[in-house]
């Protein structure tokens, strides 16, 4: 896996390559969900994972944001494990 400082103009990369984007939180128009920023993420994957429990409550450009116009939303395993707990736990 790469990481990629700056990444905001897109990332060249070859198939079957992971990278990572740092500093996301940083970003002008991260904490607002500016929806030009988010549309810029969402352009860089092919599908988009949300495995982040504790941040999944944001509404941001990199949680709320990028799932909205990525080709491809989902929960990563985590995410989908809290929620399946949660379930368990208010209907039992």
């Amino acid at each position: 896996m790469r990481l990629e400082k700056n990444w905001l103009d897109g990332v060249e990369m070859s198939d079957g390559e992971v990278v990572l984007c740092e500093n996301v939180r940083f970003n002008k128009g991260e904490m607002s969900n500016d929806d030009a920023l988010s549309k810029r993420m969402a352009a860089m994957c092919d599908i988009f994972a949300m495995d982040a429990f504790g941040t999944a409550h944001r509404a941001q450009a990199s949680t709320h944001g990028v799932a909205k116009y990525a080709p491809i939303a989902c929960s990563g395993p985590l995410l989908s494990g809290e929620l399946e707990a949660l379930v368990k736990h208010w209907t039992t």
